[in-house]
């Protein structure tokens, strides 16, 4: 419905993959922060969403659309003959002289997202397949490694990275891209208004997130929301979402 044609097994299974790993951030995340604090002001549940969605922008929302709005360029010059290499230096070399930064890449408490390994696997085996060019996903993988050069340090690809080659192997645009972002984050938005509003109720049952990945714990961070830190669950309100503490340092 998305592009006008009928998806092939392993491109469905990648359309399909790919909300489940962006559908929620923890109530950290500001988007849902937002969609508490309204609900607690006495909205409805549409208006506790429309105010999340309203601000998936640029900055909090819109890694993964700027991702591939890179990719394309980089993907422009290729189809004028530049070789990836080159192509991907003339797209990022003045976007690293003007400061500007590439989403898509790093992550602020893992060396390597947990959530990235799995998308390529399932975009490798659609490859294999012929059911994606995997053109997208080698300029992913250039802008990657230019990056560890450029910047000294290694900036692994994230969830916005792999999932904005991922739409691109699919035939989305940068601004389809986003749509679906947010229709993955819906989801999170209605989970955490329904656990606000029973809490603010009266229920003795916190916003607690589970999560199927067990983030392993280091010396210089750990992550609180962890299915695998019980001691360390969430203490959040309607009334402090805005103040939550995701992360500490020993």
């Amino acid at each position: 419905m998305a592009h006008g044609q009928l998806s092939a097994r392993e491109q469905a299974k990648l359309l399909e993959a790919v909300p489940v790993e962006v559908v929620g951030h923890g109530p950290q995340a500001p988007s849902i922060a937002i969609a508490r604090m309204a609900m607690t002001c006495g909205g409805s549940v549409n208006n506790a969403m429309a105010s999340a969605i309203n601000v998936l922008d640029d900055v909090h929302g819109g890694a993964g659309q700027g991702a591939l709005v890179v990719y394309c360029q980089i993907s422009e010059r290729m189809e004028q003959g530049e070789p990836l290499d080159t192509a991907t230096d003339s797209v990022l070399r003045p976007m690293l002289d003007a400061r500007q930064i590439m989403t898509g890449f790093g992550h602020r408490f893992h060396p390597i997202d947990p959530r990235t390994p799995r998308l390529i696997e399932l975009a490798t085996v659609a490859r294999t397949h012929g059911q994606i060019t995997g053109g997208v996903l080698d300029i992913a993988v250039s802008v990657e490694s230019w990056l560890a050069v450029a910047k000294g340090k290694h900036l692994p690809m994230n969830i916005d990275g792999i999932t904005a080659a991922i739409y691109g192997e699919l035939g989305f645009d940068p601004t389809m891209a986003r749509g679906l972002f947010i229709i993955s984050c819906s989801t999170a938005f209605s989970h955490m208004l329904i656990s606000s509003r029973r809490w603010a109720a009266g229920s003795k049952a916190r916003p607690s997130p589970r999560w199927d990945i067990a983030i392993r714990k280091s010396r210089n961070s750990r992550c609180l929301n962890s299915i695998d830190c019980p001691q360390k669950q969430l203490r959040n309100s309607a009334s402090d979402a805005g103040q939550q503490v995701f992360a500490e340092m020993p």
